[in-house]
């Protein structure tokens, strides 16, 4: 998206240039702001498809450790070791995975939301603009 500059002299004018720089800035806006939305959508999804994967990380976990659990301690030992030092490496990574996708949620949500909330009070600034130039040319 270009950067728009609207001419302050221009404005004034009510020049048929500064209503079509207004429009196409209107335009583009809108494309923004339509583009965050998705952003947004995606990370909606991407979080709650996160929390679906940790489960099914966890049930993997637990079914390791029942099977650690099942094993006879002092004819299985090596075994039950290393079963519990991969259930060990698996539940770190469980809980990295968690926080990455804890953390990257909270910092996209963050943003989009902080620019989708500007977005709106841009749209209200935008109606009230056209209105008043609507009655300017009708009047």
């Amino acid at each position: 998206m270009a950067s728009i500059k609207i001419k302050l002299n221009e404005c004034l004018k009510d020049s048929p240039g500064f209503r079509r720089q207004l429009n196409t800035t209107k335009g583009d806006f809108d494309s923004f702001e339509s583009v965050l939305k998705k952003i947004n959508d995606a990370c909606n999804q991407f979080y709650q498809d996160g929390l679906k994967f940790n489960d099914s990380f966890q049930r993997l976990i637990e079914s390791m450790q029942l099977l650690n659990r099942g094993l006879n301690e002092k004819e299985e030992e090596f075994v039950r070791r290393k079963l519990n030092a991969f259930c060990t490496l698996l539940e770190d990574s469980k809980h990295a995975q968690e926080k990455f996708l804890a953390e990257s949620f909270r910092a996209i949500n963050e943003k989009v939301n902080g620019f989708l909330d500007k977005s709106v009070a841009m749209n209200e600034i935008y109606c009230i603009f056209f209105c008043l130039l609507e009655k300017k040319t009708n009047s």
